[in-house]
């Protein structure tokens, strides 16, 4: 044999063997972060049951690491979800223990000034009365600056140098109003336009009155919040709708505002929730509402439970509104996701 076909059959020898190893995609080692075991540790102090759980889970993922990554990837992101409900029950525990201390301190003293639970029963059907006026104010305010806050961002948003005036007018409005308390425009209006002797408005209730100044109030937010929903409708839509022969109003009306409705649902009952809240101030005035009708009882009763009556009150109509305003915004940031 010669030396040439020597070196021939050596060189195939060598390209056929492979290396120990070859053609395996080579495993990357899973490492459990300093951060995640000191939160599974946390764990452990919020509350041990789960906690030792996910500690012990976070230890295994850690020692799983080099042999079986993937299994190491499931059990460290499952001991970490067990952390985190951890947190969530151990934070809950020791909030109720906290509010059950403050309740007790003092030999109970806290318990007998806002709940006492006779002086509840006595003062609720009182206390709900005015807070009937509280709500009429809220849904008749609330019409009334709708269709305000609507006008004043069909204002503010008029094209052309002609309109600038208006657009300057408009702006100037809704900075004066955003930038009075509630209470100050609610005192000038109810007391300054019964000096007034207008015609339009000199015969008006206090309910009335009321309403004017949550309405000159709340119709700046609005209409702020109204302006930016419009504006965040892509040009497109405007132009397509100008070139259809529509004016600006119409094509505000038909083609913008619906599809600027899902956006402003979410700020607008937020501002509501406000609003709803505002009425309380009725009391500086001398309405009968709820927080008055509290006032009144716990002069009565010689006890603050009357107004943790008028605070249940509130409540019952503030949550619902603020759990369905964070639906909204959840929703409608889903909506945008998807449509990305």
């Amino acid at each position: 044999m010669s030396g040439v076909e020597e070196r021939s059959e050596m060189l195939t020898e060598r390209t056929d063997r492979k290396p120990p190893g070859a053609g395996e995609r080579p495993r990357l080692a899973v490492r459990v972060k300093p951060a995640q075991m000191a939160a599974g540790v946390a764990a452990v102090l919020a509350f041990p049951p789960l906690g030792l759980v996910a500690a012990w889970g976070l230890f295994r993922a850690h020692r799983l690491g080099r042999t079986d990554p993937s299994a190491a990837i499931k059990l460290r992101n499952k001991s970490a979800r067990l952390a985190m409900h951890s947190f969530g029950i151990g934070a809950t525990i020791y909030a109720l223990l906290f509010v059950y201390a403050l309740l007790a301190t003092n030999d109970y003293a806290v318990s007998r000034a806002f709940l006492d639970l006779e002086v509840l029963k006595n003062t609720l059907p009182m206390v709900l009365d005015g807070f009937v006026l509280n709500i009429q104010l809220f849904l008749t305010a609330e019409v009334f600056i709708l269709l305000c806050g609507t006008l004043l961002a069909m204002l503010r948003t008029l094209p052309g140098r002609p309109a600038a005036l208006i657009r300057w007018l408009t702006a100037a409005y809704i900075d004066v109003f955003r930038g009075l308390p509630s209470i100050v425009v609610i005192l000038i209006v109810v007391y300054g336009l019964k000096r007034t002797n207008l015609p339009l408005v000199n015969d008006l209730s206090d309910f009335w009155y009321v309403v004017i100044a949550l309405t000159l109030h709340y119709s700046a937010y609005t209409a702020e919040v109204i302006k930016g929903g419009t504006e965040a409708v892509h040009w497109s839509q405007t132009a397509a709708s100008r070139s259809l022969g529509l004016s600006h109003g119409q094509t505000m009306r038909f083609v913008i505002l619906p599809q600027a409705m899902r956006n402003m649902f979410a700020p607008l009952l937020n501002y509501f929730i406000g609003l709803q809240k505002d009425t309380s101030l009725v009391t500086v005035i001398g309405l009968l509402d709820a927080v008055n009708q509290a006032n009144i009882q716990a002069i009565n009763q010689s006890s603050l439970s009357a107004f943790t009556a008028a605070a249940l009150c509130f409540l019952a109509i503030t949550i619902p509104l603020t759990r369905l305003a964070d639906y909204l915004s959840v929703r409608r940031r889903r909506r945008e996701l998807a449509r990305g």
